[in-house]
């Protein structure tokens, strides 16, 4: 997945970039984890990503500058899955705060299992926070089922995850919903 995609779509007026998170992306990237979340990852981690051949850190980027005042692509939003055997194991998705509720992180999600499927994964798996519910909701969209929780699994208040599961994403059945969502999402991408 080392190209870059380009989606329009969705009560969103603006192009993005999907692309391979790089070095240089690292600081944005770990200033809006520091940002969002109570347990935010380390600098440390996600260069640790970058070198782990397994890992996919991916950026969702305005396509170009949305202020003339700032040249740079404004960073939206960010994933890192791993793909391990027959496996996608989605480990983050963020989205900025102000670029939330325009689908951005379906958007993420579809990607990533779109570039699975592609690589053979037949399941998918994720943690997610007990209190997510927005969160949940979207991966039941994608056929996510609860299949375990780990209990006090968040160090920074002790929230139990929930542990969830897609499975059989190999299958017709499968690929007929992932192109279901994208058409339902009215994306297009360029590649």
């Amino acid at each position: 997945m080392g190209v870059e995609r380009r989606l329009v779509g969705r009560a969103v007026d603006t192009s993005f970039t999907l692309r391979p998170m790089q070095a240089a992306d690292v600081p944005a990237v770990l200033d809006l984890d520091q940002a969002v979340k109570p347990s935010p990852w380390t600098e440390a981690g996600f260069v640790d990503e970058l070198a782990n051949e397994l890992s996919f850190p991916m950026v969702l980027t305005t396509a170009v500058s949305p202020s003339p005042a700032n040249p740079e692509p404004e960073l939206c939003g960010y994933i890192v899955y791993w793909l391990v055997a027959d496996e996608l194991t989605v480990n983050t998705i963020v989205i900025a705060p102000e670029w939330r509720g325009r689908g951005l992180g379906e958007y993420l999600l579809l990607a990533a299992l779109q570039h699975g499927r592609g690589q053979g994964i037949t399941l998918a798996s994720l943690e997610v926070r007990a209190s997510n519910h927005v969160a949940q909701n979207l991966y039941r969209k994608y056929e996510f089922k609860t299949v375990g929780r780990r209990p006090r699994y968040y160090r920074d208040n002790r929230e139990d995850a929930l542990l969830m599961l897609a499975e059989q994403i190999d299958t017709p059945a499968y690929g007929h919903l992932l192109q279901e969502r994208q058409q339902a999402f009215h994306l297009t991408t360029e590649q």
